[in-house]
This record gives C-alpha cells, structure tokens and sequence, in this order.
C-alpha cells in the first residue's frame, strides 16, 4: 500500500494478474476529494482488544480467550486436517458461536442440549439439524486421539485453521457489507508455487489484458482471517 501510494477512498487502475485475480496497478491522485486518508495497522485486537504480535508480515494475537481464537480453534478441529466433522465448516461454527451454543471444542459434543434451538434459527431444520449431530458423534468412532492431538500441535502455523492464533487482515469481519466495489485484503494462506507451464500461461493471458479503472476503499478495520 505504502509502495503505490494507496490511501483509503482512492480510485486505482486493476489489471487482470492471472486468471481472474485483478492487481492494484496505482492511485488515480486526479480523482482524490480530499477524504481519503492512509491506512493505518491497528496495534490492538479488534476482538477482545489485546496486542497484536506480528509474525512474517501478518498480524496475530495471542490472548487465549480471544473470541477469534476460540473460534479458529473449533473451525481446525473440526476441519479435514483434525476430526473432519461433516456438515461442520466455518460459517456455521462462527453462527453457532454468535449464538452462544458453543465456546470450545467440548462444547460441540453438547450441542444435541440445543437442538431445538437450532431448529428455530434461519436455514436450519429438523434433517439439518439431526445430520451435524450424527457427524459430531459420528467423530468420537472414526478419529482417535492423536488425530485430536496433531490439530492441537499445528498451533504456529501461519495459517487460517490454525486454533493458536487469529489472523489479522485489513478488512473488517463485523462489516459483511459491500462499502466499495474492490477491497483490499492480505490473504493469510500460504499460496502454493505454480509450475513452469502453469506461470508461462499465466503471463501469456496476463500480457492480453489491459488495464482497466475501478473504485477501491480500504478499510480500516483490522481482522482475523476470512
């Protein structure tokens, strides 16, 4: 951001970097009113207001009770890496925990005390309902404890399912509203290296492409990773 000379509320030119991945080629300064201003990293977690530690350049807090946390630690244990609970996938871990059903891992295996609860919320029913209990039980058979324990043991590692840490990007994870047409966010996940004919292809489309100008407003906010 700092390299382009980015400020929140800017209009930027976007080009097509890959296959559909648009990069922020530079700021239209012509058309600044005078609002926008720069993006500033928050030191304090937007969640429960602790320091933020960074690590590799993204953000990280480290209070155990901090509600991102307890939330990215359910979301791995629950995930293919650890238990893989059918059914049981980050949306509905974050919407369970909104709604005080659960607060920790022990908690999922008392879920079936607020079934009919569940029921009564927006997109659930009686199969939904009964299909992620039978994975929740369904778990305690076909994983055993190591399985547990190594979701437990990935703690420092820098990304988004690791239950040690949240991730702090730039964008905010209380506002789902669209404030802008393209926000720019940093993407915690390790991104994987392409081959030599996969970047060849890449830059064979990339050079087609010409440059195009949409509006982007960086958000303030900081948050841990979508």
């Amino acid at each position: 951001i700092k390299e382009k000379g980015l400020l929140i509320g800017d209009t930027v030119v976007l080009r097509k970097a890959a296959d559909v991945i648009p990069e922020v080629v530079r700021p239209l300064p012509e058309r600044r009113t005078g609002e926008e201003r720069p993006f500033l990293m928050s030191e304090t977690c937007p969640e429960c207001g602790g320091p933020l530690t960074k690590v590799q350049g993204l953000h990280y807090c480290l209070k155990k009770d901090c509600p991102s946390r307890k939330i990215e630690g359910i979301i791995h244990y629950a995930s293919r890496d650890a238990m893989d609970i059918d059914g049981l996938g980050s949306a509905v871990i974050e919407e369970l925990f909104g709604e005080n059903f659960i607060k920790d891992i022990p908690d999922l295996y008392g879920l079936y005390q607020h079934a009919e609860e569940i029921k009564e919320l927006d997109g659930w029913g009686d199969k939904a309902v009964t299909n992620m209990l039978d994975a929740i039980e369904e778990s305690k058979k076909k994983r055993n404890f190591s399985s547990a324990l190594a979701s437990k043991r990935s703690v420092r590692r820098p990304r988004r399912s690791s239950p040690d840490v949240s991730v702090v990007s730039m964008s905010s994870s209380t506002s789902r509203k669209k404030t802008c047409s393209k926000s720019m966010t940093s993407d915690p996940l390790p991104r994987r290296a392409s081959s030599p004919s996969s970047r060849m292809n890449m830059n064979a489309k990339s050079s087609k492409t010409s440059a195009k100008t949409a509006s982007i407003s960086l958000i303030s906010e900081p948050i841990r990773s979508m």
